[in-house]
């Protein structure tokens, strides 16, 4: 009996894609497209994806919460330095979860 690959909604683009809000969606396919087209003319690159996958589920982490919008523009008006945890109050829980997963 083979063993079987573990699904992880980590690295499925169309996973990230339904996590996003629909604004991020353009983004991320040019993102997404631009890793693969490197990777395919440089198979030493091909690190590029799964890593740009990483990076895109943790923003859609960010991007699809509720209060995200507001505290990026409070964010970009303000020049005070706030940390990470203050400006989006799940973010301590969503690190955790995803080192859980990890």
């Amino acid at each position: 009996m083979s063993a079987q690959p573990v699904y992880d909604p980590r690295q499925d683009p169309s996973a990230i894609l339904e996590r996003l809000p629909a604004k991020w969606h353009a983004r991320f396919l040019a993102d997404y497209r631009s890793a693969l087209a490197t990777a395919s003319s440089d198979p030493a690159e091909y690190h590029q994806v799964p890593e740009l996958l990483h990076l895109w589920w943790m923003r859609s982490q960010a991007y699809s919460h509720p209060g995200f919008d507001q505290a990026a523009a409070d964010a970009a008006e303000s020049t005070e330095r706030v940390p990470a945890e203050q400006s989006f109050p799940a973010f301590a829980q969503l690190v955790a979860d995803s080192r859980r997963r990890a």
